[in-house]
C-alpha cells in the first residue's frame, strides 16, 4: 500500500524466498485528478438600492480551491433578467446598464445600474464564473445582484414635500430608519437639461446635511425665487458608507447631482 503524487510514477516491487532465491517487476501507475475545483463567489453589494438609475460599482469575491494543485478562474459574463430599456417608462430611458465587463479574465469587479422595471418583480443580475485546475477539469456557478421593486412596500425611498411659508420654503420628508444623515440641495429649474444620459442639473446651493435618523426631517430655504422664475429641490440619503443618490424610482434617468458645483460634501 503505497500514497502516490499525482502524475506517473513507477512502483518497483522486489520480492524474496526462504533459500534466498529474488524476483522483480516494475509497473508504471498514473495517479489523475479528475475531480472539479470547487468555487465559491460572494456578491458585495448583492442588494441594489434605490432604483435610482445609477451605476454602482460591484465587486464578486471568488474562492477557487483544487485538492491537487492551484486552481484558477474567469468571468464569463453578466446578464441581466430584464433588457436594457424596456417598453415604456417603468425602467427609464437607460441603456448600457452593465459596464466594464471583462469576460474571458478574472475580473470581479465591475458596474451596474441599479434599476429596474416598476411593472415587475424585480431585476437580477447574474455573474458567471468558471474555475479550472492544472488537469482541466472545469466548474461553473454564478452568483446574483438583486434590484428588488421594493423594500418592505418602500418604492421611493424619500418623498419631498415643499411649502411655502410667508417668505420661507420649508422642505420636509419622513426619516429613512436606516439613514445617519441627509443632504438637500436647491438648483434653479432654468439651469435643468436633459442630456442623452443623465438629467444636468446646473449650479446647486446645499441647504442642509441634517438632521440625524430618527427626527422628522426638515429643512427652512430663506430664498425664493425671483417673478417668472422657480426653485427646484432634491434630497438624498447616507447610511454609513452608503449613498442613495439624489435619484429616483420615477425619474427616467440618473439625475447628476453629486458632482454638480454646490452640491453637499
Amino acid at each position: 500500500s503505497v500514497s502516490l503524487p499525482v502524475g506517473e510514477s513507477s512502483v518497483q516491487l522486489e520480492v524474496e524466498d526462504e533459500l534466498g532465491g529474488r524476483g522483480e517487476d516494475s509497473v508504471l501507475v498514473q495517479v489523475q485528478d479528475l475531480t472539479p475545483p470547487s468555487l465559491e463567489l460572494a456578491p458585495a453589494p448583492g442588494l441594489l438600492w434605490p432604483p435610482n438609475h445609477r451605476l454602482v460599482p460591484v465587486e464578486v469575491g471568488v474562492l477557487a480551491v483544487d485538492a491537487c494543485g492551484d486552481a484558477g478562474f474567469v468571468l464569463e459574463g453578466v446578464t441581466s433578467s430584464e433588457p436594457d430599456d424596456a417598453p415604456g417608462l417603468g425602467d427609464g430611458r437607460t441603456t448600457d446598464d452593465i459596464q466594464d465587463v471583462q469576460a474571458g479574465a478574472p475580473d470581479q469587479i465591475f458596474l451596474l445600474r441599479s434599476e429596474r422595471d416598476g411593472g415587475g418583480t424585480g431585476r437580477i443580475y447574474t455573474a458567471t464564473y468558471r474555475a479550472a485546475d492544472e488537469w482541466g477539469n472545469t466548474s461553473v456557478a454564478g452568483t446574483i445582484f438583486l434590484v428588488p421593486h421594493d423594500v418592505g412596500g418602500l418604492t421611493e425611498p424619500m418623498v419631498l414635500t415643499v411649502v411655502q411659508e410667508g417668505a420661507t420654503a420649508r422642505v420636509t420628508w419622513q426619516p429613512v430608519a436606516t439613514a445617519d444623515r441627509y443632504d438637500v440641495i436647491r438648483g434653479d429649474l432654468a439651469s435643468l437639461r436633459e442630456t442623452a444620459t443623465a438629467f444636468e442639473l446646473g449650479p446647486l446651493t446645499c441647504l442642509a446635511s441634517s438632521p440625524e435618523a430618527g427626527e422628522a426631517g426638515a429643512v427652512a430655504d430663506g430664498d425664493l425665487p425671483a417673478a417668472g422664475s422657480a426653485f427646484f429641490y432634491l434630497a438624498q440619503y447616507r447610511a454609513g458608507a452608503l449613498t442613495s443618490g439624489y435619484g429616483t424610482a420615477t425619474a427616467a434617468k440618473p439625475r447628476e447631482a453629486a458632482v454638480a458645483a454646490g452640491a453637499c460634501p
